[in-house]
């Protein structure tokens, strides 16, 4: 039988939208289904403002933003031949300084 079944969020490598609703639903006393309603929530606020182009923040934590990449000629890895690879936009985080802080205390204020 697995043992990591019964892990709790806390003990485990990685954490995923079930491991963070049950988190939030302990810290704020609520149940596990207004959690995953609070965190659909913020995530599809982020996501709505990162659509229309928006740099969303959130202090202390970080910001959200996108990122243009240009198209470009690359290669199939299977069969080498060229393909074109579309132009497109991808989702960029950048950390803020408290919780980098948080990461790196060895660092103090000196890093910017």
């Amino acid at each position: 039988m697995n043992s990591k079944i019964n892990e709790s969020p806390e003990e485990k490598k990685n954490w995923n939208k079930k491991d963070i609703t049950n988190i939030m639903s302990i810290k704020l006393n609520i149940p596990k289904s207004k959690a995953l309603e609070y965190l659909n929530a913020v995530v599809e606020t982020i996501s709505e403002g990162l659509i229309k182009d928006k740099k969303v923040t959130i202090s202390d934590f970080g910001s959200f933003s996108i990122s243009p990449r240009k198209a470009f000629q690359g290669t199939n890895p299977r069969t080498g031949e060229p393909l074109e690879v579309t132009a497109r936009f991808i989702p960029v985080f950048k950390v803020g300084k408290k919780l980098r802080l948080s990461l790196n205390p060895h660092l103090g204020d000196n890093d910017e």
